[in-house]
Formats: structure tokens, C-alpha cells, sequence
């Protein structure tokens, strides 16, 4: 077998990387770019599906509760469904074949997803462009001004993060409401 020896995290070089600000650099880059897909997907979302984005998101503004319940339960429950249903799959001799369409399942979740997520940062957009006073700002617009407010507390934590130590508390307390605010 192989033995390590004495070998701990402190003599890890990917540990110390990591916990560089080399480390943080490349975590603020890896969330902007994050971020400028969630922009390029969202203004697809709004140019070739505006009326879905708008009816779903007066759904979500009409019965917040609900829907936020909807989405988290639909988060939390997609992977013990997903198993299930792939067991139940394979258990049986027709449900074999079927299987192939379960790539076409995680598309179809992922644009349902992307559409309500595009439908909130269009709500949020909206409230803050009339808050800012811009006039008749258009969907597309408005939608990317969400996706940035929505993704501005986790911006703001990989940003703290590069300051090292003393700006550590700050840093886990954004990232903390940005996983919040996004999810």
C-alpha cells in the first residue's frame, strides 16, 4: 500500500494555494465569469422567450411564498427523484430504452430553471431601474441589471477575499447572503 507518512495539509501544496490570494484570485475570476454566462443565458432567456419569463415571473410576484417554496422543493428533491426514477428504470425491461432520455430530463430542468431564474432577476431588475429613475429601460436590459444585483453579494465576497485576514468576516458573511440570495 502506499504509505504518506507525516503528510498533513500544511505541507499540501494545493492547501496553501488555495488558501492564498493567488487562491481568491482565481475564485473572483471563476465568479465573474460565472456571472457573464448567467448574463449571456439570461438575455437569450429575454429575447426569445419574453412572454414565458414575464408569466412566470407574475406567478412568482404574485404568490412569493408558494413559488419560493416550489423552486426549493424542486432543488432539494431532484436528486433522491432522479435516483428513483432510474431504479425504477432499469428494474424493468421497457423502462431500459427510456433511459436514453434522461439527458433530454436534465436539459428540459436546466432551461426551466433558467427561466425562473431569468423571470426573478427581471422582477429585481425592474424594482431597481424604476428606483434608479431610468426610463422604459428594456426587458433584456432590465433582466441583466437583476442577474448583477442578485449575483452582487457573492461579487462582493470574492471581492473581500482578496483583502486577506481582516476582511475574512466580512467575506463569509456576504458569501453567506449571496448563496442565500441566489438560491
Amino acid at each position: 500500500g502506499m504509505d504518506f507518512g507525516r503528510w498533513n495539509w500544511r505541507h499540501n501544496p494545493v492547501g496553501s494555494w488555495a488558501s492564498s490570494m493567488l487562491g481568491s484570485a482565481f475564485a473572483f475570476v471563476g465568479t465573474l465569469a460565472r456571472v457573464v454566462v448567467l448574463c449571456l443565458l439570461v438575455a437569450l432567456v429575454a429575447l426569445f422567450g419574453r412572454d414565458t419569463m414575464e408569466g412566470a415571473g407574475a406567478t412568482a410576484a404574485e404568490s412569493t411564498i408558494k413559488a419560493g417554496a416550489i423552486g426549493f422543493l424542486a432543488q432539494v428533491c431532484f436528486i433522491p427523484a432522479l435516483i428513483i426514477t432510474v431504479v425504477v428504470l432499469v428494474m424493468t425491461v421497457v423502462g431500459i430504452p427510456l433511459l436514453l432520455l434522461l439527458p433530454f430530463a436534465f436539459l428540459a430542468a436546466a432551461v426551466v430553471g433558467l427561466v425562473g431564474f431569468a423571470s426573478v432577476a427581471h422582477l429585481v431588475g425592474g424594482y431597481v431601474t424604476r428606483q434608479l429613475g431610468w426610463s422604459a429601460p428594456g426587458a433584456c436590459t432590465q433582466a441583466l441589471v437583476g442577474v448583477v444585483v442578485v449575483m452582487l453579494p457573492v461579487l462582493l465576497s470574492r471581492l473581500a477575499s482578496l483583502g486577506g485576514g481582516i476582511l475574512f468576516p466580512f467575506a463569509v458573511a456576504l458569501g453567506v447572503l449571496g448563496f442565500l440570495v441566489e438560491y
